[in-house]
C-alpha cells in the first residue's frame, strides 16, 4: 500500500463547506453533529473556506484528536487575502440571489482565485506546515496530493511524502484527483498511492470503469453526483414515478429517497473502505450515519442501480476530481451529501 496505510471509518465528513458557505460557529456546530453521530473521519484541505475551513476542523478536533482521523490535501492553494475574499464572495451570493444571470460570471472569477499545480517539495512543505498549524495537531493521519497529475509525482515529492510518513508527521499518503489520472498514478507511483480519493456514484461508476483503483485504500465522494437530474427523470411523470416506486417501493419521487439509495450505491461499491459526504442539514448528517446497508437493503440498492443504468446515461468519471463544484465530494442539500477533492454537498440526506 505504499508509505503508511490508512485504517479508514466507512463513512467520513467532508469539510469543504466550512468557513465558506458556513461560518465559524455554524462550521462548528455541523462538526459536532457529525461527530455526534458517530462519523470519525474528517476530510478537509488547505483551499477549502479560502484557507480558513483547516482552523475550524482544529477547534473541532481539541480534545478529541485520538477519537477522529483527519486527512487533508496539499497543491491547491487558496487565494491570497482569502479570507477577505471569503466575506466579498458572501457579497457576491446575494447579488446572485437578487440576478442569477450573474452566476456563470462569479464562478469564473472564483475558480481564478485559486492556486493550483503547487507540489513542488518547498511548496508541500510549507502547505504541510500550515496545515498542521492551523489544525492544532503535530500530524494528519492522511496527507493527500490534490489534483495530481502524473508529472506532478516527482521522485522528490515522493521523497518529501516518505519522509513525512517516516517523521510522524502523516501516517499515510495518497492522491485525490481524476480516475485517470489516479490509474496512471497508481501504476506507475504506487508508493503515492497507498490511498486514493476519487469519485464514485451510481451515476458516474469509477468502481466499474477503474476497478484497479480498489488495489489501493479507497475514499470516494461525490455520491449524490446526478440526483437532480435523476429525481426529474423519476418525477417526469406519473408513470415513470409509479414504476420506480413499486420496483423500490418506497415513494421515489422524494429526493431523500433517492438521496439515501445514492449514498447507499457508493458504500456498497466501496467495501472496506470509506464515502465522504457533506451537508450543512443536521438532520442530513444524521440520516446519513443512520444509513442503512443491511442485506435487504442491498438487494434494493441493485435493482435502484439497475434502473438508473436502464433509462439513465451513466456517465463517465471526469478528468479531474474537483472539476467545478464537487458533487462531494457534492452539492445540493435535500438529499444526503458529499464531499472530497473540493466539492460542496451532493449527498446531503
Amino acid at each position: 500500500m505504499g508509505a503508511g496505510y490508512y485504517e479508514g471509518a466507512s463513512l467520513g465528513y467532508g469539510c469543504s463547506q466550512l468557513m465558506a458557505r458556513a461560518g465559524r460557529a455554524e462550521s462548528l456546530r455541523l462538526l459536532e453533529t457529525a461527530f455526534d453521530a458517530g462519523v470519525t473521519h474528517y476530510d478537509v484541505a488547505r483551499l477549502y473556506g479560502y484557507g480558513a475551513a483547516e482552523s475550524a476542523v482544529g477547534d473541532f478536533i481539541a480534545g478529541k484528536r485520538d477519537r477522529v482521523t483527519v486527512a487533508t490535501k496539499l497543491g491547491l492553494l487558496p487565494p491570497r487575502g482569502g479570507r477577505a475574499l471569503g466575506l466579498l464572495k458572501a457579497g457576491a451570493r446575494r447579488a446572485v440571489a437578487v440576478a442569477p444571470r450573474l452566476r456563470g460570471a462569479v464562478r469564473g472569477a472564483a475558480a481564478r482565485t485559486v492556486r493550483p499545480g503547487r507540489f513542488g517539495v518547498a511548496d508541500a512543505r510549507a502547505s504541510l506546515e500550515t496545515s498542521l498549524a492551523e489544525l492544532r495537531t503535530d500530524y494528519v493521519d492522511l496527507l493527500l496530493l490534490h489534483e495530481c497529475r502524473p508529472e506532478d509525482v516527482t521522485d522528490e515529492l515522493l521523497g518529501f511524502l516518505d519522509a513525512c510518513v517516516e517523521e510522524g508527521r502523516a501516517r499515510a499518503v495518497g492522491i485525490a484527483t481524476g480516475p485517470r489520472a489516479s490509474a496512471d498514478i497508481l501504476a506507475a507511483r504506487p508508493r503515492a498511492a497507498g490511498a486514493v480519493q476519487v469519485e464514485n456514484g451510481v451515476t458516474a461508476r469509477t468502481s466499474e470503469a477503474h476497478p484497479e483503483l480498489w488495489r489501493a485504500r479507497v475514499l470516494t465522494h461525490s455520491a449524490l453526483a446526478g440526483l437532480g437530474a435523476l429525481h426529474d427523470h423519476v418525477s417526469s411523470s406519473p408513470e415513470t414515478a409509479g414504476s420506480w416506486s413499486a420496483a423500490l417501493q418506497e415513494d421515489c419521487t422524494e429526493r431523500a429517497t433517492l438521496g439515501r439509495l445514492m449514498l447507499a450505491w457508493a458504500c456498497f461499491a466501496n467495501p472496506g473502505g470509506t464515502v465522504l459526504f457533506s451537508s450543512r442539514s443536521p438532520e442530513h448528517i444524521r440520516a446519513n450515519a443512520r444509513l442503512d446497508l443491511s442485506p435487504a437493503r442491498r438487494d434494493q440498492v441493485e435493482r435502484f442501480a439497475a434502473l438508473v443504468a436502464r433509462e439513465l446515461p451513466v456517465q463517465p468519471a471526469r478528468i479531474s476530481s474537483t472539476s467545478g463544484s464537487t458533487p462531494s465530494s457534492s452539492r445540493t442539500d435535500s438529499a444526503p451529501s458529499q464531499d472530497s477533492s473540493g466539492r460542496v454537498d451532493r449527498t446531503g440526506a
